[in-house]
């Protein structure tokens, strides 16, 4: 498939390195980049796209990181038909219960995958 080039995050290229696959933008499609306090830059598939302050970011509509969302969906199934084993890493923890509601980076992305092929089962 060849290496994709853009920004990843660096755990992301160890991890890639550690299975012994070239990394990729596709193994961190939606990277939230601290740039200064409270702020943090939006990096889409390897290209910085804005930067936001992160309450106008969590206080804004859902509705709103909706493509966002869409674009770890669509990145999770496509290197799932890739590869027999994908690991889905979130952000924090998965028991943020201050982020409920309004969280993309975690369960939300991984349930609506899992819903759509029938693998709810195995999302743990």
């Amino acid at each position: 498939k060849g290496t994709e080039m853009g920004e990843i995050g660096r755990a992301q290229i160890v991890q890639a390195e550690a299975a012994r696959v070239q990394p990729r933008v596709s193994f961190n499609p939606v990277l939230l980049k601290p740039s200064a306090d409270q702020r943090s830059q939006i990096v889409v598939l390897g290209t910085a796209l804005r930067e936001v302050d992160a309450k106008e970011f969590f206080r804004r509509d859902p509705h709103a990181r909706s493509p966002l969302r869409d674009v770890c969906r669509d990145t999770i199934r496509s290197l799932r038909t890739e590869y027999q084993c994908v690991v889905v890493e979130g952000s924090g923890s998965c028991a943020e219960v201050n982020l409920r509601g309004r969280d993309f980076t975690n369960f939300d992305v991984l349930h609506g995958v899992a819903e759509d092929d029938g693998t709810q089962d195995n999302v743990a």
